[in-house]
């Protein structure tokens, strides 16, 4: 009886006296994520590279009106994910990512869709550049709020990894001590450090693409602004040409419309540049605040050694 209940490890190979015994808690071919070693064994670990978040499109809690109406109907009828898992590269399905993208589409795009049958399959891309930026806006938003704890990544990952640097050694004392590896509050530590990777990355996959969709939205305004000069420039010498002079009156009040108008829309391009430009300063701030936290000589360094002999499960 008591043979059957006993657990047998037999080595593969022969073990030097005093050798420490490695075992595997599944298999290459099955890796696990730090809630399914938390669940089964009550261990986590810090450097676990098949750690994921579980994502939901949260349309329960937009209110139900006639957008919701066409959002729900672009969903279901291109088959989109309304919930996805993000694993440690960050990177976001596609046909989750098109529900954000559906989500985040306003009454004048469904008009657009309504034109193609409302095709809006993965394979189409993004919608607009106004609607990429709002969905990445959204994401960062969401995953965010998600960062409540009041310690911070590398506050985090100082308790677990010895420091041999003063600077380590004060950021050490901030964070009071190194875990014990055999502790339970070990095992909760190295599940934060882990789930909050896997945040880190998604956010800063999110920042770097705002960023870039700041600029290319900039650049198609600046264009604008220029064709709009052209035209402006265009119309004002063509009121005053000698062929004007000859014009009739209706036709010359046309044309006095024309710039007038022209002169109202550069006015409004021109403030929403300036606004658009401090948002974009704004952005910018919070994310070389966000490379400060996550992106860190320590930091990388323990991320790299995640890849290597250690950790694994």
């Amino acid at each position: 009886m008591i043979e059957s209940s006993v657990v047998k490890v037999i080595a593969a190979r022969d073990l030097i006296p005093g050798e420490e015994l490695l075992i595997s808690y599944s298999g290459k071919d099955v890796p696990m994520t730090n809630t399914q070693l938390m669940a089964q064994y009550g261990i986590a670990l810090a450097r676990n590279d098949y750690e994921s978040i579980r994502l939901d499109l949260g349309l329960s809690t937009l209110p139900r009106d006639e957008l919701s109406q066409h959002r729900d109907h672009v969903i279901k009828s291109n088959q989109l994910e309304t919930e996805a898992t993000i694993r440690m590269n960050g990177v976001i399905p596609p046909g989750f990512l098109q529900a954000l993208r559906a989500k985040e589409l306003t009454a004048q795009d469904f008009r657009h869709l309504a034109q193609f049958e409302y095709r809006f399959k993965p394979e189409n891309g993004y919608f607009s550049l106004q609607n990429e930026l709002r969905v990445h806006l959204q994401l960062l938003g969401s995953i965010e709020t998600l960062l409540t704890h009041p310690t911070t990544l590398q506050q985090d990952v100082a308790k677990l990894v010895p420091q041999p640097d003063k600077q380590q050694e004060q950021e050490q004392e901030q964070t009071q001590h190194v875990v014990d590896k055999a502790s339970d509050e070990y095992q909760i530590l190295a599940y934060r450090v882990a789930l909050k990777r896997v945040l880190h990355v998604i956010i800063l996959r999110s920042f770097q693409l705002v960023r870039d969709l700041f600029m290319d939205l900039s650049k198609r305004w600046h264009s604008d602004i220029q064709a709009l000069e052209t035209k402006l420039e265009e119309a004002t010498v063509g009121s005053t040409s000698p062929d004007a002079a000859e014009a009739t009156k209706d036709a010359k009040f046309d044309n006095a419309e024309q710039v007038a108008e022209l002169r109202k829309q550069l006015v409004t391009w021109r403030d929403n540049m300036a606004t658009w430009s401090k948002e974009m300063g704004e952005w910018d701030e919070r994310w070389q605040a966000w490379v400060a936290e996550a992106v860190e000589p320590r930091w990388l360094e323990f991320n790299q050694n995640s890849s290597n002999a250690g950790d694994k499960n």
